[in-house]
């Protein structure tokens, strides 16, 4: 937030800042740092969602694990000991901890961030400053983006993210004296001769099975085993799109769907518009 320099309200950080559109509370943010913005006679105010809460919060208990639990315990034991409030949209206990784990002893936001990664599960905070923690999957439907509504698009398509090669290594299995492990090689078309092997390593004791482990290495092929094309238009005005909705685009340059990864609304002397970004991959 930019201010002008003639703003005399103290602010500080760990104030909290809601902002409201159209009458209608858009988001809780907490201040984490003021700074000046000299020669143009104003001063920034960045804030941060209620993760800033997770973030600065150490956990000084820990924990050793030596029996069969499972995450959402914990991450609801966590979140409990922060003090945010939050819902589960899945039912689910989460993922299986292995023994011997060992929680505690860092911020809360590494630890819960852990928990949630082995239970396949995502956190986002809601306009109250809610903690909404639930299992991640594509988004619905969210219309079509035409060329009445494109401002700007770029499309990138390269191999950067292509891999052809899993290793998976996971927890060592005490009744067979061996390893959990995988390895998956699938030449494509993309490939520049025999010999590109691009691969990508997997390693994580909670991975219970070689059959578990040719399971992730399958579906991380299916997901990168091909060329990644991103997709990046800028709209007029804020759209209803949430990230993970599937949106269209019905442009001369390229027509047709993609998940949104990124998603940012902007207002400046030029108007309120929406950048929105389809496709884009995990490194």
């Amino acid at each position: 937030l930019e201010l002008t320099y003639t703003y005399t309200t103290p602010i500080i950080p760990w104030d909290v800042f809601t902002i409201y559109e159209e009458g209608i509370l858009a988001g809780t943010y907490f201040v984490s740092i003021i700074s000046e913005g000299q020669p143009s006679a104003t001063f920034v105010v960045s804030a941060q969602d209620g993760s800033k809460r997770l973030a600065d919060y150490f956990i000084t208990d820990s924990y050793n694990i030596t029996y069969v639990t499972y995450a959402r315990y914990w991450i609801e034991l966590f979140l409990n000991e922060v003090g945010l409030d939050y819902t589960f949209t899945t039912a689910g206990s989460g993922g299986v901890l292995g023994t011997n784990t060992a929680l505690g002893l860092m911020t809360a936001y590494e630890q819960i961030i852990y928990l949630l990664q082995i239970s396949g599960w995502f956190i986002t905070f809601g306009a109250d400053g809610e903690a909404i923690v639930g299992k991640s999957a594509r988004g619905a439907a969210s219309g079509i983006l035409d060329a009445t509504d494109v401002i700007e698009i770029k499309i990138n398509k390269n191999d950067s993210m292509y891999r052809n090669k899993v290793v998976v290594w996971g927890h060592g299995d005490p009744t067979t004296s061996r390893w959990v492990f995988s390895s998956v090689l699938r030449h494509t078309k993309w490939d520049y001769d025999s010999n590109d092997i691009r691969a990508v390593v997997i390693s994580n004791s909670t991975i219970p099975s070689v059959a578990d482990a040719f399971m992730l290495a399958n579906k991380v092929l299916a997901e990168f085993g091909h060329l990644t094309v991103e997709k990046e238009a800028v709209v007029t005005g804020a759209r209803n799109i949430r990230v993970g909705n599937v949106v269209r685009l019905d442009t001369d340059i390229f027509s047709g769907a993609g998940v949104t990864t990124t998603l940012a609304v902007s207002m400046s002397k030029s108007g309120l518009t929406t950048r929105v970004v389809l496709d884009e991959r995990c490194p």
